[in-house]
């Protein structure tokens, strides 16, 4: 009998220390399971931290991007405006030179007219 009251304190033991060890283990899965949901409520914050910062740095890029555009649209518009007066320059030259050309040409004219004319009449008093 002695040996069979041994046998039930030692098993009355080992309960007692199963059950200190379950109520340990349990604690312990208490305390991962709440660092488990503060981290998964990090991450939600986290993500959307993360996904209102994308937003707002898409906004950003594409007010960037429409300012770019425009001041590449300006800069073409300035460059052909640029390349029109170039052309109306080289025009007004031309139509410059041209006036000249024909002013000297007439008035070579009239020269060469005015002395044929007066050898004409030189000519004709002789």
């Amino acid at each position: 009998m002695d040996r069979l009251h041994e046998t039930v304190q030692q098993h009355s033991v080992e309960i007692t220390q199963l059950k200190m060890d379950a109520l340990q283990r349990d604690h312990k899965i208490d305390l991962l399971t709440a660092k488990v949901d503060g981290m998964n409520l990090q991450f939600s914050e986290l993500k959307n931290t993360v996904q209102a910062e994308g937003s707002k740095s898409r906004e950003e890029m594409s007010k960037v991007t429409d300012r770019l555009w425009s001041h590449i649209e300006k800069m073409e518009a300035y460059d052909q405006a640029a390349a029109e007066r170039g052309d109306e320059l080289r025009k007004t030259k031309l139509q410059i030179f041209k006036e000249i050309m024909v002013g000297l040409f007439a008035a070579t004219g009239t020269i060469l007219a005015g002395s044929l004319g007066f050898q004409e009449i030189v000519r004709l008093f002789q």
